[in-house]
């Protein structure tokens, strides 16, 4: 599956600018969709939706559900990972959470990569940010 089409000019000029060992980019799995359920308090997936997130040296982009835009690591103000655990009933599903002002951002487990590697990847570039918490 491709990257969603908001993010490809994006994705391009990081390429042009960073080159592609320094941009990660990651559609979402196929057949995967973002759902989100009120009720429950949690994400789950389904079908045919494109979701995408490029991870480069300046920051973030994001594509997911209604949620388009960019952030740079120095307005992340924490990261933190958060993996199922077994007869939990609230929030079941595995998720990164981004925290920018005035909100939170959840990536679930729905991209061509695992969340584990997505975490690494964004502490790696987030660590060097001055208001740096990880959880």
């Amino acid at each position: 599956m491709d990257i969603a089409d908001e993010l490809k000019p994006h994705l391009a000029a990081a390429r042009s600018t960073y080159g592609e060992n320094e941009v990660h980019a990651f559609p979402s799995r196929e057949g995967a969709k973002l759902s989100w359920s009120e009720r429950l308090n949690h994400f789950w997936t389904s079908s045919n939706n494109q979701a995408g997130v490029i991870i480069t040296p300046e920051g973030l982009a994001l594509k997911q559900g209604n949620i388009l835009g960019y952030a740079s690591w120095s307005e992340i103000e924490r990261v933190s990972y958060r993996e199922h655990k077994a007869f939990q009933l609230t929030d079941p599903n595995n998720h990164l959470t981004l925290t920018v002002p005035g909100c939170d951002i959840h990536l679930p487990d729905i991209y061509t990569t695992t969340l584990e590697n997505l975490h690494q990847l964004i502490l790696e570039y987030w660590k060097v940010s001055p208001r740096s918490e990880s959880v």
